[in-house]
């Protein structure tokens, strides 16, 4: 039943390199010989510049989360650039004395002198 039995002859030839007498020298290992020294300054600047990438990085972000937060968030951005100089404004407009037109003699008078004026004038 079991026909091939023997292991069949091989047409090429082996390479030599594994086969040695006992007597002889045993053949040396490719890249047995490792410079640790230059592995450690590899290794060195490797980790040198992932920590620098890292702190870099949340340096980087941590500003950006910042200004997001005061432009979106907060709105402390527009608050201050856009919305004070307008709110001061109107404050001056509405609390002071001013001539809107000084041909037409029409002044401008704070609001709660106004105020005053328009409940009075309905009581007489």
């Amino acid at each position: 039943m079991m026909q091939n039995l023997e292991t069949p002859e091989m047409s090429h030839e082996v390479d030599p390199w594994h086969m040695h007498k006992a007597d002889e020298l045993t053949h040396e290992e490719h890249a047995s010989h490792v410079n640790m020294h230059s592995l450690l300054i590899a290794f060195v600047l490797i980790v040198g510049f992932v920590l620098l990438t890292v702190f870099s990085l949340t340096i980087f972000f941590e500003r950006s989360v910042v200004e997001v937060r005061e432009k979106v968030v907060e709105n402390t951005n527009e608050y201050r650039n856009g919305f004070l100089p307008y709110a001061e404004k109107a404050k001056s407009r509405i609390s002071d004395y001013s001539w809107v037109d000084r041909e037409a003699r029409t002044v401008q008078v704070p609001w709660d002198v106004a105020a005053r004026q328009v409940v009075k004038s309905y009581n007489n």
